[in-house]
């Protein structure tokens, strides 16, 4: 499968298991998804493998799944468990955890993630940031806090006052 925008190639599927459900307008590749995707100038950007994935045959948005992974041309490795490709803009989608590796070394991990199909503009929008104890380490000297909130410059929560305790008078009703 094919598909083009202005005339040109932006991405090409291939898959060993194809099914068309030509009645209910989608179609499921369920093995060994592979999806070439190509720049504004048709030169090759990255490439998508996943075991299974959905395409929309209206929109010909096309959602992958299980055991998903993007590498650009660059080096860049994007790996989750489903992602949708929007054929209308050529932008890659997850709202499920990403882990995104590049060439220098630099791991990213988070949950949804948004980027153009040769992942060279990407984000996480909910970043998990791993960071060694040393960070955490005082190296100026400053006093440090124990109270949590105190160490977002808030003053230390008050003392509850002391619950009254009624005693019955004994008479009843």
């Amino acid at each position: 499968m094919a598909f083009s925008s202005e005339g040109k190639i932006r991405a090409v599927m291939n898959a060993k298991g194809v099914r068309v459900f030509e009645q209910k307008r989608y179609t499921m590749l369920d093995s060994s998804v592979r999806v070439d995707f190509f720049d504004r100038e048709s030169n090759h950007s990255s490439v998508l493998t996943s075991h299974r994935a959905y395409i929309d045959d209206n929109t010909k948005n096309m959602t992958a799944y299980d055991s998903v992974r993007v590498l650009s041309d660059s080096g860049t490795l994007v790996q989750t468990d489903s992602l949708l490709w929007d054929n209308g803009t050529h932008k890659l989608h997850s709202d499920a955890f990403v882990r995104i590796s590049e060439k220098s070394g630099r791991v990213t991990r988070g949950h949804g993630f948004e980027s153009d199909q040769d992942l060279t503009n990407y984000k996480i929008l909910l970043p998990i940031i791993d960071a060694p104890t040393s960070t955490f380490e005082n190296p100026s000297g400053a006093p440090t806090f124990s109270s949590p909130s105190q160490n977002l410059g808030m003053p230390p929560p008050l003392p509850l006052p002391p619950k009254e305790i009624k005693k019955d008078s004994g008479s009843s009703h």
